[in-house]
């Protein structure tokens, strides 16, 4: 089992928002992330599923371990969505 992100190391992430990203599996990682203004990738091989990450407004969802590098990519500042 893995440890959710503290309040406290969210709030300390809020000063470079554009540089941090919150992976997670469910909606709840999901709503902390936008929650402290950051983007979230969610990732299907977890308990969550591909419909609860999209209903929770997921920035981007990744099936695979290996799509998980270029989604960070992407969501950087001046990234190229899709560029591999």
């Amino acid at each position: 089992m893995h440890e959710r992100p503290s309040a406290s190391t969210l709030r300390d992430a809020e000063g470079c928002a554009t540089l941090s990203q919150v992976v997670g599996d469910r909606c709840f990682d999901v709503a902390a992330a936008h929650a402290h203004s950051l983007s979230a990738i969610g990732v299907t091989w977890g308990i969550g599923s591909r419909d609860e990450l999209s209903s929770a407004g997921a920035d981007v969802i990744v099936d695979d371990p290996s799509e998980l590098k270029v989604a960070v990519s992407d969501l950087m500042p001046g990234g190229r969505p899709g560029a591999r």
